[in-house]
């Protein structure tokens, strides 16, 4: 896995004005993108990449007649903790509600005592509260009678945080959370091999290790979060 160098948000737009004007080629928006993740990781980059084209009086000279702004799918958030995918463990006789960022695969977990909508409320507000990073929140889930009895929940709605159940029928519209499922139980076992009920210590320990664990990116879940 090739590692990347890790921009602060704050000098991302100097980064892309730097390789913008660099021997003066006057890179082109897809170039830019290119260029800057072949070396760096950081994030609100293509933003920074629209305001130094808007900036460069040559590009805005050349440019040709504007274009229909593409589609921008909600499914590929461009910065962490504004769109995130839960759903439930069910191991031991407990219950562990999962959520995950999307963008970052950052994972966090708690203990649900049940799966009425008071509960996964309560606990879904407390696991993303922390994390998320834009006015409005949304969080994925599969069609369980619980999310589906919270979608116009008056709590969440007074917070923007939007839940999305969705078809039974695409498997992987949360696959995001089921791989962070499966890789946190493993860890369960790595922290409890011998145990079968686990405790917060466990569970919170299980979490810690798979964010810290390298991804696709060449970085850590914690650190694509928290950068």
């Amino acid at each position: 896995v090739k590692h990347r160098i890790v921009v602060p948000k704050h000098l991302v737009p100097t980064v892309i004005t730097h390789l913008h004007y660099e021997e003066n080629k006057h890179l082109s928006s897809y170039q830019l993108e290119k260029a800057f993740n072949r070396h760096f990781f950081g994030i609100h980059v293509k933003d920074a990449i629209k305001d130094t084209l808007k900036s460069c009086t040559l590009c805005q000279a050349n440019k040709d007649v504007p274009k229909k702004s593409e589609f921008q799918s909600v499914s590929n958030p461009e910065s962490p903790g504004c769109i995130f995918n839960a759903d439930i463990i069910r191991r031991h006789q407990q219950k562990i509600l999962v959520c995950t960022d999307l963008f970052s695969s950052y994972t966090s977990a708690c203990f649900v005592n049940d799966e009425k909508a008071e509960t996964l409320t309560k606990a879904l507000i407390m696991l993303v509260t922390p994390l998320r990073n834009q006015n409005q929140v949304l969080i994925r889930t599969d069609s369980a009678t619980g999310f589906k009895a919270i979608q116009n929940n008056q709590s969440l709605t007074k917070l923007n945080i939007k839940i999305e159940t969705t078809d039974p029928s695409n498997k992987n519209s949360i696959a995001t959370v089921d791989n962070a499922i499966k890789l946190l139980e493993k860890e369960i076992v790595k922290n409890a091999p011998n145990s079968t009920a686990i405790n917060e210590t466990v569970l919170a320990m299980a979490c810690k290790n798979l964010n810290a664990m390298i991804r696709n990116r060449g970085l850590s879940a914690h650190v694509i979060m928290f950068s």
